[in-house]
């Protein structure tokens, strides 16, 4: 008798490779959750105050993970804290003034992960108004390296940054870290010639003012689409969709500019509006246009604080519908 072969079962070759991948990709994201976790641990256990005795105990290679871990917590401790942190850089330019030294400054800036916007040639946004109970996140920290023209120079210069255009650098790089005048060929002469000190400290925090009010503003926005019910549907499929009316006769909000300080609202009912705030979130100008001409009483409404404009444009619903 002959040997007979087994029978072939549906497509269980073509299942194979498949069920192989499958459990291929479960291992994957398995080892990437246990890795994750031991490092959690190991930073967990070696900046722990009650571990530190049986560390010092520990061998040479544990003590160094041990102190280097230690650092690194203060670092984040002080950029949590701070919101603007320094450090020293090395240029690998063969070319670089000052035999590559280079200072920086990095700023913290963080947002709040639900009414988070992206603005234009940005990367980042908070709003002070909400700091009570505020759940955030940090975004990517803002750069500013400085250096300094020559080693016999004591003053310093911008050298690179990521700061976003619509933020006034220039003017405050201006403002408190004047340069040196160039009349003179000796920069220590330069230097002395220079009635007006840098004041970096004073350039750091009106930077970071800056920033933060840029993101607030973008987060104010945000947040009023959110109270009018203008924030996009995610649907089924996973894809956003943008909703057609919001409350109130509301039927966009968004701002008009890069640096978010020109405001638009458009209504159901043909109406638009175009309001001008201030840095700080204030809206001092606002201009509406109807079907018969401007809305004197809609403007005067509409000026106030940003975070609070939701509530004024639900009172003007109530009193002159739309």
């Amino acid at each position: 008798m002959g040997v007979q072969e087994a029978p072939v079962v549906g497509n269980a070759p073509n299942r194979a490779p498949l069920d192989l991948d499958a459990d291929i990709s479960s291992l994957k994201s398995r080892i990437r959750s246990l890795s994750n976790r031991r490092a959690t641990l190991s930073s967990t256990i070696l900046t722990s105050h009650t571990d530190s005795a049986v560390l010092s105990h520990a061998p040479t290679p544990v003590k160094t993970h041990a102190v280097a871990a230690q650092k690194h917590s203060v670092s984040n401790l002080h950029r949590l804290c701070a919101g603007c942190t320094t450090f020293l850089v090395h240029d690998p330019d063969p070319c670089a003034v000052d035999n590559g030294r280079v200072f920086g400054v990095r700023i913290e800036v963080f947002t709040d992960g639900k009414h988070a916007r992206i603005p234009p040639s940005s990367t980042r946004m908070i709003s002070p108004l909400t700091i009570k109970g505020y759940a955030g996140k940090y975004l990517a920290p803002y750069y500013l390296l400085l250096n300094r023209p020559s080693q016999s120079s004591s003053s310093l210069r911008i050298h690179r940054h990521t700061i976003p255009p619509c933020i006034p650098l220039p003017a405050l790089a201006a403002q408190y870290l004047p340069q040196p005048s160039q009349s003179s060929v000796d920069p220590v002469t330069a230097a002395k010639r220079n009635t007006r000190p840098q004041k970096l400290t004073h350039l750091v925090r009106a930077l970071r003012r800056e920033l933060v009010s840029y993101h607030c503003r973008f987060d104010g926005v945000s947040k009023l689409r959110e109270q009018l019910g203008l924030a996009p549907i995610i649907g089924k499929d996973g894809k956003r969709r943008q909703r057609v009316l919001g409350s109130y006769g509301v039927k966009d909000v968004a701002t008009t500019d890069a640096e978010a300080l020109g405001v638009r609202i458009d209504w159901k009912d043909g109406r638009v509006a175009r309001m001008r705030m201030t840095k700080n979130g204030d809206v001092t100008k606002a201009v509406v246009m109807g079907n018969e001409g401007r809305e004197r009483a809609f403007e005067r409404a509409l000026l106030g604080r940003l975070e609070k404009l939701g509530e004024r444009l639900r009172d003007l619903h109530e009193a002159y519908g739309g």
